[in-house]
């Protein structure tokens, strides 16, 4: 596997610490919203469009304009 963030290829021998996504949702009576961190470098446009067409599809109710993501930026995560 590739790691990202580098000026070089980097190719991981193996896992020493599991990646992880956290998520957090939030609700009120008149607004909802869904934050997620993600252990990656950064968070690709159509990864977060992609997360928001399934979100849409899974919880109708909720605009999935409404989910934000950040990563941790680590530099020793999977190139997407």
């Amino acid at each position: 596997m590739f790691l990202r963030g580098q000026f070089h290829a980097r190719v991981s021998t193996h896992v020493r610490d599991p990646l992880t996504v956290t998520a957090l949702a939030l609700e009120t009576t008149a607004d909802q919203a869904v934050m997620v961190s993600c252990d990656r470098c950064t968070i690709e446009e159509g990864i977060l469009d992609e997360c928001r067409e399934a979100l849409r599809e899974a919880a109708p109710d909720l605009d999935g304009w409404k989910l934000f993501a950040g990563a941790t930026h680590t530099h020793t995560a999977p190139e997407a």
